[in-house]
């Protein structure tokens, strides 16, 4: 009986001091002091007694019931917000360098090594070489010279120079408007190709050789008829020459 008295007036003690925590909070810059025990007396109190202080501390106990409960949820959420913090802090935790160890220092140039460039060997100058162009034959026969001019009566004169005396054949198509002259044994030496703006009957031509000879291709602007052929002999400052003369078709 004497031990439980003694632990209702120790567990009646430590009640009085949580709540004189809870009715009193500590201001910030207050001192706090020691609360003061409350001395035990050797008396031993009786039955009526004891069951008078047990039901106060009862009756206190349950008043505290929900100051330590408010006191318990405050210490776990304080425990969990300093977890917190202390994981932001590893987190974003920044070095700062040591400043007695930085010293000022002029600022360092790199020059970078020049270096001289190997000397390149000369080019050799590239030789031209000019491409004469050779007859078609062994004799050197060839067309060097191409003319085409308007005469009278609207006669268009087809005009070919040639180093030798020359014969010509000559094909004149009108469903194709090609008139064709083809040189035996003749090189062509002269304008392979040209068009005409101001001609009445030819609109272009071209010109190729082989080992047969040489073909002259008139393109025609128009439907056309062969009025006249002729070959020529050298005279004054002209060689010899060959010539044909079309005319419209009627």
């Amino acid at each position: 009986m004497k031990s439980s008295a003694l632990f209702s007036i120790s567990l009646s003690v430590l009640v009085l001091s949580l709540t004189a925590c809870q009715s009193s909070p500590v201001k910030e810059g207050m001192n706090v002091t020691s609360v003061p025990t409350i001395p035990v007396t050797q008396e031993v109190p009786t039955d009526a007694n004891l069951e008078s202080r047990v039901s106060s501390l009862e009756h206190q106990m349950k008043i505290a019931q929900p100051t330590l409960k408010k006191v318990e949820a405050m210490e776990t959420h304080f425990k969990a917000l300093s977890f917190e913090l202390d994981k932001i802090a590893e987190t974003y935790k920044i070095e700062e360098p040591a400043v007695e160890n930085l010293k000022a220092s002029s600022p360092v140039t790199i020059s970078a090594p020049v270096s001289t460039p190997a000397p390149q060997p000369a080019e050799k100058p590239i030789e031209k070489k000019e491409v004469k162009k050779t007859s078609a034959t062994p004799t050197g026969f060839s067309v060097t010279s191409v003319r085409i001019g308007e005469q009278t009566k609207n006669i268009t004169r087809i005009v070919l120079d040639t180093t030798k005396p020359a014969e010509i054949n000559y094909d004149l198509d009108n469903v194709e408007g090609l008139l064709v002259i083809e040189i035996p044994k003749a090189a062509w030496l002269t304008t392979t190709s040209q068009v005409f703006q101001k001609s009445p009957m030819v609109k272009s031509f071209k010109a190729l050789d082989d080992e047969k000879g040489s073909r002259f291709v008139a393109d025609l602007k128009q439907k056309a008829k062969v009025v006249a052929t002729s070959r020529l002999s050298p005279s004054g400052t002209s060689g010899y020459r060959v010539y044909i003369d079309i005319a419209p078709a009627q």
